[in-house]
């Protein structure tokens, strides 16, 4: 294997990443991500990554405080065999050495290289490919019940083009709730670097807003980034309206995939139901390892011990 570096720019790594290895890429993997962590203190290094002359896979990594960390990928060619992947991937970790990579593989079909960290996640996608007749036919039942029902009210959908309000307003929602995300000026960051971003509202007759989204877009696939509601406002089904039209909005876009996120039927049981209610599949990620460069011998007992006297 060959592991070569570039300087691509975001835009340019996101042009080489659709021409050179099509699919979905995770938004960890995108352009606009690495130029906002590169803001925010990391070193942003970009890899290609090569087997007898041909291009198989493309990495960005992300380097601070003597880490570096590898957020679902490679991206890989279609095709590729298990052990090719594993080859790469330690062949990545090599080139990064003395760098201990911590990676989270795209999927958890990509076999593992190293040390496991933190065992496997769960993403819901959603795949906008199909018309809107067949999309709609896929949703569960009682979600389209209550996503009809919303929609035959008086909200009226809006753009926000500038959706600063929204982000404030989740924000403190997130506050009341206890729940994470990352921090609320990522949004006018990833504008800011020139990725494609979706937010709509729900608002009455007297322009009061009900709910809102915000989605990021990078190459064919849209993620889910935060969605906000009015507590004082009635609750049934506006959710599931404004995902929908959410989903139709991307789809006119030319988004092939929707990513909803992160789904746990152990400590958020609703919440995976209200996402799998549109129909998506379950997109079970890999773990998150300690990569062994390519010339290691060690056995993985021994690297345990050296995690546990790092600590």
């Amino acid at each position: 294997m060959t592991i070569t570096q570039s300087d691509w720019t975001a835009a340019g790594w996101d042009a080489h990443l659709g021409r050179s290895i099509g699919g979905s890429v995770a938004l960890q993997q995108s352009g606009c991500y690495g130029a906002i962590a590169a803001a925010g203190g990391c070193r942003v290094v970009r890899y290609s990554i090569w087997r007898n002359g041909r291009l198989i896979g493309a990495a960005q990594v992300l380097q601070r405080r003597g880490l570096a960390w590898l957020g679902r990928g490679p991206v890989w060619q279609a095709g590729l065999s298990p052990a090719v992947k594993r080859t790469g991937l330690r062949s990545l970790a090599r080139a990064l050495f003395p760098l201990p990579l911590i990676a989270t593989a795209a999927h958890c079909d990509d076999p593992p290289s190293g040390v496991p960290l933190v065992t496997q996640r769960a993403h819901a996608m959603w795949d906008l490919g199909p018309c809107t007749a067949d999309l709609q036919a896929r949703l569960y039942p009682k979600w389209r019940n209550a996503m009809l029902r919303a929609l035959r009210s008086d909200l009226v959908l809006t753009q926000e083009d500038d959706p600063a309000w929204l982000v404030g307003a989740e924000a403190a929602q997130r506050k009341a709730r206890g729940y994470s995300g990352l921090p609320s000026a990522f949004v006018e960051a990833w504008a800011s670097e020139g990725g494609g971003r979706l937010a709509l509202a729900l608002r009455d007759a007297q322009g009061q807003p009900h709910a809102g989204m915000v989605f990021l877009c990078h190459g064919d696939t849209a993620s889910y980034h935060l969605g906000w509601r009015d507590p004082r406002r009635p609750t049934s089904g506006v959710h599931a309206a404004l995902l929908w039209q959410s989903a139709l909005w991307l789809r006119a876009g030319g988004m092939a995939w929707l990513d909803l996120g992160g789904v746990d039927s152990t400590q958020t049981p609703g919440l995976m139901r209200f996402k799998l209610g549109t129909g998506a599949g379950v997109h079970t990620l890999g773990a998150t390892t300690w990569v062994f460069p390519a010339f290691s011998r060690l056995r993985p007992d021994k690297a345990t011990r050296m995690c546990d006297s790092a600590q």
